[in-house]
């Protein structure tokens, strides 16, 4: 991450505060292209596996109340088929194939959205962040 600071006596700069020092007022001017998309190829990896043991967890509900052997009947009867069958490692293999294809499209735009941002920052200055300096907890006025 780049940052860029301004400086103290800036009219920007909010007042200091009362116990636990100043604010120190500081840029974002642009974001790692490489490092969010690090961080969000882990973020939505682990995303992934939670929506697999998920959706294993409603397979195995559905089967033990007899839901899945409904749905085989429903279909053999719209389509006219007798041998016809859904089985669970199938939905399984064919989830995680799309879910491994989201994971990786979804970190690729991201990254690029990182990109966007960076030139958007250039053109405006950034984002400007006030950091309370000397605080070691949020307070809870408000």
């Amino acid at each position: 991450m780049m940052v860029g600071e301004k400086k103290k006596g800036t009219a920007s700069r909010p007042k200091a505060a009362s116990k636990g020092g100043g604010f120190q007022r500081i840029n974002v001017v642009g974001l790692s292209a490489v490092s969010v998309f690090k961080v969000f190829l882990i973020f939505y990896s682990l995303m992934a596996a939670v929506l697999v043991i998920a959706g294993i967890v409603l397979w195995n509900l559905a089967a033990a109340a007899g839901l899945t052997h409904k749905l085989n009947h429903l279909i053999e009867s719209l389509t006219g088929s007798t041998n016809y069958a859904i089985h669970g490692i199938q939905v399984l293999v064919i989830g995680v194939g799309f879910l491994v294809v989201l994971v990786a499209v979804s970190s690729v735009v991201t990254a690029i959205a990182a990109r966007i941002f960076n030139f958007v920052a250039e053109l405006v200055g950034g984002i400007g962040l006030n950091i309370r300096s000397g605080a070691s907890k949020a307070t809870s006025s408000g």
